[in-house]
């Protein structure tokens, strides 16, 4: 598949997102022109409910492959399990942070990683889905998550945060 590139002529930054604050991770960007779909690019469905998490989810991105490791030249794909907030916050939540000065808000966002700390997303991923295929229709997805941060990339004890569609 050949890349495309596509300008992007407006962007609107979610009006809650206040660096160095962590939350409303989330923008929305006008290009110049109608993305052309094929077999390899389609549109993504967008999860509107919140109640529905499914609790294994699939990552794509571009990022590296290790914290100090090159970024890959492949698009990469990997399952994700989704991590209870509670655990998330553990890992997270410090009263001293500006970051999360809340700590990670459920209704807001997703936790996620793999309990053996093996897979994870890493730096150069952000802004990618996190997503699951549908059950009867191979190729159709819905996206849950976007990739907003995290603190290592693959650590066990540390999964990585995700911007919740559904809120938005």
């Amino acid at each position: 598949v050949q890349p495309r590139d596509y300008r992007i002529v407006q962007h609107v930054i979610h009006p809650g997102y206040k660096p160095p604050s962590l939350y409303n991770d989330i923008a929305l960007f006008r290009l110049e022109r109608d993305v052309e779909f094929s077999d390899a690019v389609r549109p993504i469905c967008l999860n509107s409910d919140p109640s529905i998490t499914p609790l294994k989810q699939i990552l794509t991105g571009w990022g590296r492959i290790s914290t100090a490791g090159p970024v890959s030249d492949n698009l990469l794909k990997v399952e994700l399990d989704i991590y209870p907030i509670k655990q998330c916050n553990e890992s997270y939540f410090s009263n001293n942070n500006p970051k999360l000065k809340f700590g990670i808000l459920p209704d807001t966002m997703i936790c996620a990683g793999s309990f053996d700390g093996e897979k994870d997303s890493c730096s150069g991923d952000s802004g990618g889905p996190l997503q699951l295929e549908h059950d009867n229709y191979t190729g159709m997805y819905t996206q849950y998550g976007i990739t907003s941060f995290g603190k290592f990339c693959g650590d066990k004890d540390t999964p990585g945060i995700y911007t919740r569609v559904s809120k938005y």
